[in-house]
Order: C-alpha cells, then sequence, then structure tokens
C-alpha cells in the first residue's frame, strides 16, 4: 500500500504493533475498513472469523473471507468506496430490500473476499436495534495498529452459532454443524443465554441452549419465527423468489422482477452464468437463465 493511499484512509505509514492474525494481509484489510467506515462516517463491528479463536471460541484460527456489520443502509456507501482499493460489489436483484442480510464484495489484489452485514439471520429483532445492541455490548482490539470494535464474547458466540444453525437451500443445518453451534455455545459459558436473549436469537438457538445448559433458567421472549427464515427453509428456485418479491415495498417490485428476469450485465458474470466459451454474450446467458428457471417453476420447484 502506499503512502499517499495509506495516509488517504488515516493509516499510520508503520504498523504500530505485530500482526497477531497468521495472515498479516488479512489484517490489514481489517484495518482498512474500519479506516474507510471512519472516514464515511460509518459505525463497524467486525465479526466471526479469526476473533472466534482470539476470544477460545473455535480452533480455527483463520478464514478465508473478512465479515463485518454496519447499520442498515450504510452497505452500499462501503461498498461503493471499497471499489478504488481494488473490491468490486455482488449486486443482486434484491440489493436495497430488507431480504439480503449481507452484501458481498469480491476481492482484488488483496486476497480475500468481504461480507458486509447489514442484519444477522435467526435475530427476531428490529435490524436497526440489533446492531445497535452489538456495537453497545463489543469490545476493543487491535488490528494493525488500528483499535476494532468487535462483538464481546457471549455475543459473538450467539452470532456464529446462529450462523452455524441456518438453514441452507432449504436443508436443515448438518449434524456437524449443530455440533459446532453446541461446542461454540458451551464455550461461552452460561452468559450466552442473557446474549441470546439481548438478540431475540431464541427460535433458533433455544433447544440448544437447553441442551447445552439443561439446569438454567432459558429467557422465551422473542421466540418466534425470525424475519424472512422460512425463505431459509426453501430451496433455491424460482418459487422462493417469488415470495421474497411478495415481502418487500410494492414500489420496488417492478424493479426486482425485472432483475430476476434480465439480470445486469455485471450480475450475468458475477453469477458466473457466463460459460467461458460465452464470454462478452450475455444475453445467450440471460436466456439460458429464463429457459432452466422456467422449467423449474413448471415443475414445481
Amino acid at each position: 500500500m502506499g503512502l499517499a493511499r495509506r495516509a488517504e484512509v488515516g493509516i499510520a505509514p508503520a504498523i504500530a504493533s505485530a500482526p497477531w492474525l497468521s495472515s498479516p494481509q488479512h489484517e490489514l484489510v481489517y484495518a482498512l475498513l474500519s479506516r474507510v467506515a471512519a472516514r464515511l462516517d460509518i459505525d463497524i463491528v467486525f465479526i466471526k472469523g479469526p476473533i472466534l479463536h482470539a476470544q477460545g471460541l473455535r480452533s480455527r484460527e483463520h478464514s478465508g473471507d473478512v465479515d463485518c456489520w454496519v447499520r442498515p443502509g450504510q452497505d452500499i456507501r462501503l461498498a461503493e468506496a471499497m471499489r478504488a482499493w481494488g473490491w468490486r460489489p455482488f449486486y443482486s436483484a434484491f440489493t436495497g430490500t430488507d431480504i439480503p442480510h449481507s452484501l458481498s464484495l469480491f476481492a482484488g489484489g488483496w486476497g480475500c473476499a468481504v461480507d458486509v452485514h447489514t442484519r444477522f439471520p435467526g435475530m427476531n429483532l428490529d435490524p436497526v436495534i440489533a446492531f445497535e445492541q452489538v456495537l453497545a455490548t463489543s469490545e476493543r482490539r487491535t488490528f494493525a495498529g488500528n483499535d476494532l470494535r468487535t462483538p464481546s464474547r457471549p455475543v459473538g458466540a450467539v452470532i456464529f452459532a446462529l450462523h452455524e444453525m441456518r438453514p441452507a437451500d432449504g436443508l436443515p443445518p448438518s449434524v456437524a454443524k449443530v455440533a459446532s453451534a453446541v461446542s461454540t455455545l458451551r464455550a461461552a459459558g452460561a452468559d450466552a443465554i442473557a446474549a441470546s436473549g439481548l438478540l431475540g436469537a431464541g427460535y433458533v438457538l433455544n433447544p440448544v441452549l437447553q441442551d447445552v445448559f439443561p439446569d438454567a433458567r432459558i429467557e422465551l421472549s422473542r421466540t418466534g419465527k425470525p424475519p424472512h427464515w422460512d425463505l431459509r427453509e426453501m430451496p433455491m428456485g424460482p418459487r422462493k423468489y417469488l415470495r421474497a418479491v411478495g415481502r418487500i415495498r410494492a414500489r420496488d417490485r417492478v424493479r426486482v422482477l425485472f432483475r430476476l428476469i434480465w439480470p445486469s450485465k455485471d450480475m450475468v458474470h458475477n453469477s458466473q452464468l457466463v460459460k467461458d466459451e460465452e464470454f462478452g454474450h450475455e444475453t445467450r446467458a440471460r436466456l439460458r437463465r429464463l429457459r432452466i428457471g422456467a422449467c423449474r417453476f413448471l415443475r414445481g420447484k
């Protein structure tokens, strides 16, 4: 990183502390994201990844990407600012609605992707309030000489347990995923019970918490099914998309439906709809996608 670029985001020319991540380059990504967010007056909390290892919540030390969480509505500003540093946002048809929980930034020369979260699936809580709760209970941790905010140990455990327990493409979490959630919550101790209640994670985590802490009293407030959880329980396909369209604001539906039927050029390439030999033939890829989607819809998928 050149000195001019460092000065632009306020990163000191010399790193003030020795790197503690197994990948020093990833540690610089954390610092860079924090500085860019600060310049835009965006509060940011870094979640999951090597923070879990540092807090004794998982044995694996390294993660392939960087996960952060900002207030709803601030993800696109941060994503666009990161273009100057080599990242490319992956905008879907539903970007700008409350259906996606994160915005992915494809890796540039830095070697790791970034997921910018605006909510976390499994929390039956207004996304703005959930972010404020995580921010208010966060702690400081140094990355490349910069103080960043990360979740407290019990809150971090709840976030990761929710990640492990969420359905994927209509399938429930695997035995290994459930075991990982159990291990993380057990490592966090009984404080994870209060953190689960704070974040409205009871619907997903109470059964697991009751297994881990059979003698503890589990708070059963806000245990209804979290927003859009039923979408996660559906397999990917046209019917899932149509149900999601029914959830968004009426003023967004025409735009979203159009992009589902006819993706933008960036969406075509980012979603790998274009085969190598078809590069430059986005129309052909769109028509193939439309044909496959129509066939799946007629088959009831």
